[in-house]
């Protein structure tokens, strides 16, 4: 009786944990592939958005310029060398050189020649950023 109810048994259990393992491999795949597409999109904003930032720092009268540009250039090399050596945290993404970059550009916000538009701009680029 055993021999007759034991291939009977096997093959719905062995199709289902086939199946189930099937399943699980590729919603596996399919969550490594999708981290990979969500961290490939923020890093190309990010660019984009460090990109726009240089633009409207070169409108900047030229204490200020020289300064953001250094922040800007600390910043992406603080970036991608978290990156690189795989150690991005929260922490370490909350990075010092935006809040510099903010206060600059309050301290600019301040100065009767700045540029107004400009300086707008920046500020949501840093916001994005942030």
């Amino acid at each position: 009786m055993a021999d007759i109810v034991k291939p009977v048994l096997n093959g719905p259990v062995t199709l289902s944990i086939s199946i189930l393992f099937g399943t699980l491999c590729s919603m596996t795949v399919q969550t490594l592939y999708n981290r990979q597409i969500n961290l490939h999109k923020s890093l190309i904003s990010t660019v984009e958005e460090v990109r726009e930032l240089q633009w409207l720092v070169e409108g900047f009268p030229e204490p200020y310029k020289g300064t953001s540009h250094a922040l800007l250039a600390c910043f992406l090399t603080e970036s991608f060398s978290d990156f690189q050596r795989n150690q991005v945290t929260p922490e370490s993404l909350r990075y010092h050189e935006m809040t510099q970059m903010l206060v600059l550009l309050n301290e600019l916000s301040k100065e009767e020649e700045s540029p107004d538009i400009i300086v707008c701009e920046a500020y949501g680029c840093v916001h994005r950023l942030k």
